[in-house]
């Protein structure tokens, strides 16, 4: 918690000063603070397997830093799109529209951790290719729906691919 507080608090600092530096309006100094702030996660754990460092005492606080920013990016991307999505110039319809975009992610995590391994028992996928399309069309899915009420597909598609994943590394793990 303390090392991903100072990497995102050093990281959105100096995005948001950009941003302004920049002369940007505020909506978009904040996508810049957002976008200097997060890393792929994927990458960072590829290159300790490939620099083979997976051991090393530091690589579960690097572990650690990039948990703690995926939280913090899926609810950055809520709040941000109760900023860019929301038809409401005051500040309370931006409140409200980033509550609805935060009480979407906790429907999807809540049902998603229970609905995943009730659909790998049910569908049995063995073909790559049948499992591939189901991936797909779930992430298809989840960002249609997410857009339809008015949150970001990102945030969706972000945790719809959490859910894969984990599925992806549980099945790789038995085969």
């Amino acid at each position: 918690m303390v090392g991903g507080s100072i990497y995102l608090g050093i990281n959105f600092t100096l995005g948001l000063l950009l941003g302004f530096m920049s002369d940007f309006p505020v909506t978009e100094a904040l996508i810049i603070a957002g976008i200097t702030t997060i890393s792929s996660s994927a990458i960072v754990a590829k290159v300790l397997v490939d620099l083979k460092r997976t051991a090393n005492p530091e690589t579960e606080m690097i572990l650690g830093i990039i948990m703690f920013e995926d939280v913090f990016l899926a609810v950055y991307i809520s709040i941000l799109s109760g900023f860019v999505l929301s038809d409401s110039s005051s500040v309370g319809g931006v409140i409200v529209s980033a509550l609805i975009a935060l009480g979407y992610m906790l429907v999807v995590i809540i049902v998603g951790r229970k609905l995943v391994p009730l659909l790998n028992k049910l569908l049995n996928i063995r073909n790559n290719e049948l499992f591939g399309l189901v991936i797909f069309g779930s992430l298809f899915l989840v960002a249609g729906f997410s857009e339809t009420i008015h949150v970001a597909e990102a945030i969706g598609a972000l945790l719809a691919d959490w859910f894969l994943q984990k599925q992806l590394t549980r099945i790789e793990s038995s085969i």
